[in-house]
């Protein structure tokens, strides 16, 4: 394996180098090539894959791989906290302070 980590040159203000292949991933294997710019599992594994000439596996039947990855979270009952009790108890905290005489409230 050799990394090798492109000179960035002179930068521009937003941090990015003025070279057009500049955060390129070249994957090298055999006398083949690819390239690519994304690091995730799923661009990658294919791609190597593909250059060593070998059918990705099938996926698994029992569960996945990595278990709780991606992470799916039921968020259906939230709506009773953001659109019922936040929104109750804002109002009940505004009145509560706004009915308190000992806060000294100014008027301009």
């Amino acid at each position: 394996m050799t990394v090798q980590i492109a000179d960035s040159g002179q930068a521009s203000p937003l941090g990015t180098a003025g070279e057009t292949d500049y955060g390129d991933i070249v994957i090298t294997y055999h006398g083949k090539s690819a390239t690519t710019r994304s690091t995730g599992a799923g661009e990658i594994l294919p791609l190597l894959y593909e250059l060593a000439g070998v059918r990705s596996p099938a996926p698994s039947t029992t569960g996945p791989d990595e278990p709780g990855h991606p992470l799916v979270a039921d968020a259906s009952n939230s709506a009773i906290w953001f659109f019922g009790i936040e929104p109750f108890a804002f109002a009940a905290a505004w009145w509560l302070a706004a009915g308190n005489r000992r806060i000294r409230w100014h008027r301009s």
